[in-house]
């Protein structure tokens, strides 16, 4: 419109996934994301996951989940990173 004094901020994003299916029981999956800065000040985010499923019988099944996050945006002195390690058993019925 005349007259409107907006900008338009872009954030650029990269985005990677694949999953590898081992056999009918067991896949990988694997996902990372960079998020850039919007003002290009400070270190990008990233985020990463990384997960094992294993269906160990019918009605059984057993994920590993292991998950990283970066957050650049973040002062130092309040853990700008994050990990953690997820063990998941679960049973259908």
């Amino acid at each position: 419109m005349a007259g409107d004094d907006q900008d338009v901020i872009y954030s650029p994003t990269m985005i990677e996934e694949f999953t590898l299916d081992f056999s009918k029981s067991v896949s990988l999956r694997e996902s990372y994301m960079v998020l850039f800065p919007v003002n290009g000040d400070g270190d990008p985010s990233h985020h990463f996951s990384l997960e094992l499923k294993n269906k160990l019988s019918e009605h059984l099944a057993l994920n590993v989940l292991y998950l990283y996050d970066y957050d650049g945006s973040l002062p130092a002195d309040i853990e700008p990173s994050q990990q953690s390690l997820n063990f998941m058993l679960g049973l259908s019925y």
